[in-house]
């Protein structure tokens, strides 16, 4: 995904795209929480 993101910036940019798209990727071991956290005013 990483060398593809690279190639694309590269076209992004000959298109006027002055901040393409980032992706930062890791490993995690462990618990993982996911879902809607807060209220319905306010999600964390």
């Amino acid at each position: 995904m990483r060398p593809r993101l690279d190639e694309l910036a590269g076209i992004w940019r000959g298109d006027g795209i002055e901040r393409p798209l980032k992706c930062r990727m890791g490993i995690h071991t462990g618990f993982c929480t996911v879902g809607n956290f807060g209220s319905e005013s306010r999600l964390d």
